[in-house]
């Protein structure tokens, strides 16, 4: 799913990652861990394409990617959410997941779609799709 190789990428010239190499399978979840200023952000961000990186690769389902422009990276699926940003904090859960959903033009959306009714009309999860993002669904 996603391959990165020696990757090195920095602020202004200075380095803060260094031969990063990671890969994470389809079907995994990765944590990145680590102390303020270790550049956990770093790497989000060269990954995600909001941060140039200086050496290595970036390869994504398959494709190099290393060298492409952020907006390019979501139209295959690669997006960066940052945290605590409110992006769409005005929004409902279900609004947030169709913008999502707006650059899969070539892969079966109708069967996530479907998926996504059977969840909606399901009695214990519907109320949850409602109150904007900026709300606690747990509130």
């Amino acid at each position: 799913m996603m391959r990165i190789t020696d990757l090195s990428a920095g602020y202004g010239g200075r380095p803060v990652l260094s031969g990063i190499t990671l890969h994470v399978g389809r079907g995994e979840t990765v944590a990145v861990l680590g102390a303020n200023t270790a550049g956990k952000t770093t790497l989000i961000k060269a990954i995600g394409g909001l941060l140039p990186s200086v050496s290595g690769s970036i390869a994504f389902d398959g494709q190099e990617i290393t060298a492409l422009p952020a907006y390019e990276r979501v139209s295959r699926g690669l997006a960066v959410v940052p945290e605590g940003r409110h992006v769409f904090p005005d929004m409902t859960v279900e609004e947030n997941l169709l913008i999502g959903a707006y650059h899969r033009r070539h892969e079966p959306l109708a069967e996530d779609m479907h998926c996504w009714m059977s969840l909606r009309t399901d009695p214990a999860l519907s109320s949850r799709f409602d109150p904007p993002v900026s709300m606690s669904v747990g509130s």
